[in-house]
């Protein structure tokens, strides 16, 4: 049983949605405190920009300062939620390639900044990115109770093609708005497009390579970020925003020792799942008439492992026979 499903239930309906939707979008294991620290840290951060920003003089309007406090909510509340070992564990059983891609195109924050200076378009981009923000999540996340997501690998990959065509309108209109400085417009295209080409990289790296990986292409990232000019306020943006997206959500990642038997479970090697206390691993297989011999190599793997953890207890094998 998982442990979100241990805790008592919410009674506020407004904090239980809150907590299921974090449930939904970072995968389970979270207590109750933990999605409250989450939300508490990410809206402190939002309110902090906006405080650092009336202090230093930015003149930001009240749609600046919209965009800007949604933005920090986002990124900042998906770093905590993608670097959880939950999102880690719901990574491992996904079966779709196409995933981490769709979901870091849909994170249009570079060219949310792209705009910054252009009240109107900066008004359209924020709500169209906020709209699709609550779609993804109701449509394209997994659902928790079922393990399986809404729609199939069919509308994900149209939707992987609506978000490349969204991508290319607003840089193609980037070059024909008023008011964007030159170098949010090298800002925007380059960290966007780099993120796209890095998801890609992290996606078919080896399994154990993948969280070092992302690392280095965050330590590189912010190399580069110097070299880089967000608006005023927003230099904090390329490390938190990779940090989310690449070593979150896209590098999967050996949380725990359940990990360690998934391929095992199944192939119907191990027939319980690995704890804290010595266990009975059991491996049974029907034999057809036609194959009397039982292959064994598999199930001593499972015991040599067992023997070096020290967990092991009693190795059973049994043999049935299908009806002819």
């Amino acid at each position: 049983m998982s442990l979100h499903n241990q805790q008592k239930p919410l009674k506020n309906p407004i904090l239980r949605t809150m907590f299921q939707s974090w449930i939904q979008a970072c995968g389970e294991g979270w207590t109750h405190w933990q999605v409250l620290v989450a939300y508490a840290f990410s809206v402190l951060f939002a309110v902090g920009l906006l405080v650092y920003a009336s202090m230093m003089g930015l003149g930001w309007s009240w749609i600046q300062m919209c965009a800007a406090g949604l933005i920090a909510w986002d990124l900042t509340g998906g770093v905590i939620g993608y670097n959880h070992h939950a999102i880690k564990r719901k990574s491992l059983k996904e079966t779709s390639k196409s995933s981490p891609l769709h979901h870091n195109l849909q994170h249009i924050h570079p060219l949310i900044l792209v705009f910054f200076n252009n009240e109107s378009w900066l008004l359209g981009v924020t709500i169209y990115w906020f709209i699709t923000f609550f779609l993804y999540v109701e449509f394209l996340e997994i659902k928790p109770a079922t393990g399986q997501r809404r729609i199939g690998k069919n509308g994900q990959r149209a939707v992987i093609g609506f978000e490349c065509a969204v991508a290319l309108f607003l840089i193609t209109s980037s070059f024909f708005a008023a008011d964007i400085p030159t170098d949010f417009q090298v800002f925007g295209i380059c960290v966007y497009s780099i993120s796209c080409v890095l998801t890609l990289i992290l996606m078919n790296t080896p399994l154990p390579f993948q969280r070092t990986t992302a690392i280095i292409q965050v330590v590189g990232m912010i190399f580069l970020g110097m070299m880089l000019f967000p608006p005023d306020g927003f230099q904090w943006v390329i490390p938190v925003y990779f940090l989310k997206l690449l070593v979150g959500f896209t590098a999967k990642e050996a949380v725990d020792e359940k990990w360690r038997y998934y391929q095992s479970k199944k192939r119907g090697i191990a027939k319980c799942p690995l704890k804290k206390r010595p266990i009975e691993v059991a491996h049974t297989r029907n034999i057809s008439p036609r194959e009397p011999r039982l292959e064994m190599f598999s199930i001593y793997r499972v015991k040599l492992e067992l023997i070096r953890m020290g967990r092991l207890q009693h190795v059973s094998l049994t043999r049935q026979r299908l009806p002819t």
